[in-house]
């Protein structure tokens, strides 16, 4: 009996967890994408496996052009409230590009956008190096 005791607790000793580790009832699931959308996963991969947490926020970014190419929007904040993320879903990726540029098209104030599949991604924020991280963490690998 002792070293059955012995052995759960060497194995239990032997787990590592850090600082970065979410807790898997705090994942972000995006409930108002069709769970058939090609970016949907892909999206909250990205939301729960940045070095940072994001928050969902209720921020609204009015009424854009071509608004009838989106299909719905989503703002997240940083937990440090240093990045603000929009992501918009859209049918295809040509819609999510034609969104980026008729709204998002202007640099000021730290923001710029990308798009990864049929999604485009819009970062603000103060610090132009950290908007450049989010930038390119929501781009993934190409």
């Amino acid at each position: 009996m002792l070293s059955i005791i012995g052995l759960i607790s060497c194995s239990c000793g032997n787990q590592k967890t850090s600082v970065n580790d979410k807790n898997t009832n705090n994942q972000i699931v995006l409930s108002r994408v069709n769970n058939e959308h090609p970016n949907k996963k892909s999206m909250e991969w990205f939301l729960n496996n940045y070095k940072e947490e994001f928050i969902e926020q209720k921020e609204d970014l009015g009424v854009l052009e071509n608004q009838d190419l989106i299909q719905t929007k989503y703002c997240f904040q940083t937990k440090s409230n240093s990045v603000t993320l929009f992501l918009i879903f859209c049918n295809n990726w040509k819609d999510a590009q034609i969104v980026g540029e008729t709204n998002f098209s202007s640099v000021e104030n730290n923001q710029n956008f990308g798009t990864n599949g049929t999604v485009l991604f819009v970062v603000k924020g103060n610090d132009k190096h950290i908007v450049g991280d989010v930038l390119s963490h929501f781009a993934g690998k190409e």
